[in-house]
């Protein structure tokens, strides 16, 4: 039987919980740790973002295109925003495991997934 825990169970006093603020500083630091992580690893970045998200997009207007369905074109690639955050979790776990001394690679860009 599966165990949940809710909201409820979940013991937590007012003063434990402490609002942090964000300042320039903090936004010019992560720009730069990211400039950083994209310099360290330009191939799998570029691939992620540049080649994989908007190959596809030029091959499905294409597809479209051969099909006679030029009218779907703009509203299909609208929506290839739906793999933007999939791409950028990729990212982020590229960070997370160079960040963490992790090996960093095609394969391990999604491992993710299997992580639950």
């Amino acid at each position: 039987m599966a165990q949940e825990k809710t909201f409820r169970d979940v013991q937590v006093r007012s003063s434990e919980i402490g609002i942090r603020t964000i300042r320039l500083d903090d936004l010019w630091q992560s720009l730069k740790e990211g400039y950083d992580d994209f310099g360290a690893m330009p191939t799998l970045g570029m691939f992620l973002t540049v080649i994989f998200y908007l190959l596809f997009a030029l091959l499905l207007t294409l597809f479209l295109v051969g099909k006679n369905l030029l009218q779907l074109a703009f509203p299909i690639v609208a929506g290839l925003t739906l793999i933007g955050p999939v791409v950028s979790v990729g990212l982020v776990e590229m960070s997370r495991r160079r960040e963490r001394g992790l090996d960093v690679g095609w394969r391990s860009t999604f491992d993710f997934v299997h992580s639950a």
